[in-house]
């Protein structure tokens, strides 16, 4: 059963929603530290394990946040619910035009909250 647009819209409009999209795009600060240390030949492990660390537990902390607005996931990754008919994946189209082209996630109307 795939995800009707009004499903999609209230899970986009959630508080949860919008704190993952913005600590999924800090998390990658750190990586970027990360990689700058480790390309410059860094002997200090611990500052290379630090920013490495902190950027892992930003982006799990975002797929968590994903989780809590409702994004259905499974162990493999988003489930076939976030598919359409067609093949198409709408949850994953919406999530990725949210974190690298909007800034902020259109407001929905009101609706009814699980």
């Amino acid at each position: 059963m795939p995800i009707t647009p009004t499903e999609l819209t209230v899970i986009r409009s959630r508080p949860s929603y919008v704190a993952a999209l913005y600590l999924s795009r800090l998390g990658v600060v750190p990586l970027i530290l990360f990689c700058r240390a480790a390309s410059g030949g860094t002997p200090d492990r611990a500052l290379l394990f630090g920013t490495w660390m902190t950027g892992m537990v930003m982006m799990a902390g975002g797929l968590l946040l994903l989780r809590h607005a409702g994004v259905p996931f499974l162990p493999g990754g988003l489930s076939r619910r976030g598919r359409d008919r067609d093949g198409d994946q709408a949850m994953v189209r919406a999530i990725y035009v949210d974190l690298l082209v909007l800034w902020w996630p259109r407001r929905a109307r009101p609706a009814t909250q699980d």
